[in-house]
């Protein structure tokens, strides 16, 4: 899943998320930070957004690079752990 753009509609913002399949969809930040505060987090410290009022929340996560390095390797790993594993030949 990778996170695209965040928009602002009404009072609401929005995450633009590139899903696996590579079908585009706007879901709402609070939805997408509750499923992936790592990954909004990530976003975030990329574009710079860290000190905008906002986005104080992801700093719990950012404020330690190796603990914010570590979870976002757990992460990978999470995701990597439930694909199919596919054994051909058996």
């Amino acid at each position: 899943m990778t996170v695209g753009t965040i928009q602002a509609i009404t009072d609401a913002l929005e995450v633009e998320v590139l899903c696996d399949t590579g079908e585009k969809t706007w879901e709402p930040l609070n939805t997408m930070k509750a499923d992936e505060p790592i990954t909004i987090a990530k976003y975030v410290k990329d574009k710079g957004l860290v000190k905008k009022q906002y986005w104080t929340w992801a700093n719990n996560y950012i404020k330690n690079p190796k603990k914010f390095l570590r979870l976002c390797r757990q992460e990978f790993l999470a995701h990597k752990r439930t694909v199919p594993v596919y054994i051909f030949g058996v």
